[in-house]
């Protein structure tokens, strides 16, 4: 029973990825006929699939570029980017779809170095730094026990902060995946709003503009906007990276 439970699970895993891939190579045909909009149609089922499939992020943005739908491209960019951040033609299509927009502007990160650093290497790779380091930690003590060596617990001390700094860093990691920390404007504009009332400022945020996230109202949300003020919108009129 258990044979056939396993069979059945690596079956359908077969076929679905057999299918995301079907998409996949339909959509790059469709991009490379120009076919844009039948093009996206395949991406966004590859991603339905594979959400985190990182060729089909690229390719949806590029096509969101050529089909002058900016907001969009900006989106499915930058969440390639997340997991590529140091991808200069993915910045390079980006900084096209600003231009389309009329934006004055070109893409820069919402993280730091440091914070690139960390994220860009992957949660699973420092896991298993963490765990190599633990073993060289247990190996160190045993092998000074044996020969009764000095220094040991100065060695084990470093030993030990760094797998403690691997470890939070594969959570950080992690969390920087799974976070809804930023989010794009995708429509041509949106309101934003002076209360929970729903009473209306007469500013708006234009397609294409990257907010952060900071913290929910009883019907909006609280943003932060690129030259650090404040704003308050609806978290339907945004869609997060």
């Amino acid at each position: 029973m258990i044979r056939l439970s396993i069979s059945f699970i690596f079956i359908l895993s077969f076929l679905y990825n057999s299918l995301a891939q079907d998409s996949f190579e339909k959509g790059l045909n469709l991009a490379q006929s120009k076919k844009y909009t039948l093009a996206i149609r395949e991406f966004k089922s590859v991603l339905e699939k594979k959400p985190a499939n990182e060729s089909a992020l690229f390719n949806l943005g590029n096509c969101y570029v050529y089909n002058k739908e900016n907001g969009k491209a900006i989106l499915y960019l930058e969440k390639y980017l997340k997991l590529n951040p140091s991808d200069e033609v993915a910045m390079t299509k980006i900084d096209h779809a600003y231009l389309q927009l009329g934006m004055n502007k070109t893409w820069k990160s919402a993280y730091s170095t440091t914070e690139i650093l960390i994220y860009q290497v992957g949660p699973n790779t420092w896991v298993i730094l963490s765990i190599v380091l633990s073993l060289i930690m247990s190996w160190t003590i045993f092998r000074n026990f044996v020969r009764s060596r000095k220094n040991t617990l100065a060695i084990l001390l470093l030993e030990f902060i760094l797998a403690i700094i691997c470890l939070y860093s594969a959570f950080a990691s992690k969390q920087y995946i799974e976070q809804d920390r930023f989010a794009i404007v995708t429509d041509k504009s949106i309101p934003i709003f002076a209360n929970d009332l729903g009473e209306l400022t007469q500013n708006t945020l234009s397609e294409g503009t990257r907010v952060e996230f900071i913290s929910f109202t009883k019907t909006s949300i609280i943003v932060r906007l690129e030259n650090g003020k404040t704003a308050l919108i609806k978290a339907k009129d945004v869609e997060f990276i």
